[in-house]
């Protein structure tokens, strides 16, 4: 599945063709374009399968060059996992870890992704809105790699600075939609509040294709209180499936 998503993201030269070179330009995206951070195990089932995205890839120089135009991170991806101790690692660690019963084991069902491959900055999100527009509306960089992986369940950690994009998003296979909660919707985090938006895509037999969980991102919300919100998530996921 990694060598899939690989081949397919050269395949639409991504960082080079015609739309990542005008977005360069046009809005100063300088970073190289990168893999996901993390891909699940192609021998897992893909209703085993759960995804993280975040919103930009940060930085670049830090992974395993496969083209000039792209990096393999997923042996950064790994590490910051599991020895990182910022908010967006740490928690996401203890969700996986808490989940599957194992770090190791969580490894094996987990993919961790971003909805844009590059940035303008090394450690910010200060993405223009037409770069979220090339990336994903154009180019459809993220969303190929959901149709690759194919997850039961997607985690957003995307606050509401990317849901205009995710609205339209679309698994195959998807019929209808049910939202279970509305796009404002918000949950207590310790002494303060997190988006909390979930959407189920359904089948024509009204089975769930997938569903995603939109949620702000950890970083200064309460980790007890997070942590416990996203595996109340997967595990009411469980029961509906």
């Amino acid at each position: 599945m990694k060598q899939t998503i690989i081949d397919q993201l050269l395949i639409d030269k991504i960082g080079i063709n015609k739309v990542c070179n005008n977005c360069k330009v046009q809005n100063g995206m300088c970073t190289t374009p990168l893999t996901p951070y993390l891909i699940s195990d192609n021998l897992t089932l893909p209703n085993e399968r759960i995804m993280f995205i975040g919103k930009v890839a940060r930085g670049d120089s830090f992974g395993e060059y496969v083209a000039d135009n792209l990096e393999d991170v997923t042996s950064f991806g790994k590490d910051y996992l599991e020895n990182n101790s910022w908010a967006y690692y740490s928690y996401t660690k203890e969700i996986v870890e808490t989940y599957y019963g194992d770090f190791e084991r969580a490894l094996k069902y987990i993919s961790f992704s971003n909805m844009v491959k590059c940035n303008n900055e090394t450690m910010n999100d200060t993405t223009p809105w037409d770069a979220k527009v090339n990336c994903i509306d154009k180019n459809k960089f993220i969303w190929k790699e959901v149709e690759i992986i194919k997850p039961k369940k997607i985690i957003f950690y995307t606050h509401n600075y990317y849901d205009t994009f995710i609205e339209k998003f679309r698994p195959t296979d998807c019929y209808s939609i049910n939202d279970i909660t509305d796009i404002n919707h918000r949950v207590n985090i310790g002494n303060k509040t997190s988006l909390y938006w979930h959407r189920e895509f359904l089948d024509k037999n009204n089975n769930i294709v997938c569903s995603f969980l939109r949620v702000s991102h950890p970083m200064m919300k309460n980790r007890v209180d997070f942590i416990d919100s996203i595996l109340t998530w997967l595990k009411q996921g469980e029961k509906n499936n």
